[in-house]
């Protein structure tokens, strides 16, 4: 269902911006394909964000799931997720949902994080 809503909020740390899984549509691999079906990486989702711990689940279609250590702030469909092992980029995809408040992926969908990512 699509909405054209605008949702501000003032409040830096507020639930409405924080999600800690995002689904991808297809990503696209720096060596053609993903490094395995299920891996632990680093991710950036904003320019001179610092890397972000995540666990990495690559569909069948394509697509990811992706879920994060630690919540992020703002991650929205639309933007990129950039994934890397330590200093090597292995590739990205565009952000189609997240599970934020109003993100729009449900809770069943995205992969369970399990340890820390590799160090950058």
């Amino acid at each position: 269902r699509s909405r054209n809503a605008l949702v501000v909020d003032q409040d830096h740390d507020s639930p409405w911006l924080l999600a800690r899984r995002l689904r991808s549509g297809v990503a696209d691999w720096i060596a053609g394909v993903p490094p395995a079906t299920r891996f632990q990486a680093l991710a950036k989702c904003r320019y001179r964000q610092t890397d972000q711990p995540c666990m990495v689940v690559a569909g069948d279609d394509g697509c990811l799931e992706i879920e994060f250590e630690a919540p992020q702030r703002a991650l929205t469909p639309g933007q990129s997720v950039v994934l890397y092992a330590a200093d090597t980029c292995l590739g990205g995809a565009v952000i189609d949902a997240t599970d934020a408040a109003l993100g729009g992926l449900h809770a069943q969908v995205a992969p369970r994080y399990a340890g820390a990512g590799a160090g950058r």
